[in-house]
């Protein structure tokens, strides 16, 4: 019986780069950047949310990792 075995692929994960920025509780906007292994932008925002004090959330930018 020939069995045949598939070819071990490299799994990579996937990052992302996220920026954009957020307003505190006096409308003062204040730049982030943070890297994220999922693209979901409702997701980047409620990490946003969860690192910084903010009254809104505006995400610019969503991009691949360069390796």
């Amino acid at each position: 019986m020939l069995v045949r075995r598939k070819k071990s692929r490299r799994i990579s994960e996937m990052y992302f780069t996220c920026s954009g920025y957020w307003r505190d509780s006096r409308g003062i906007k204040h730049n982030f950047e943070i890297e994220s292994d999922r693209a979901e932008r409702s997701f980047i925002k409620e990490l946003v949310e969860a690192r910084y004090p903010t009254e809104s959330v505006q995400i610019n930018l969503v991009q691949r990792k360069k390796v």
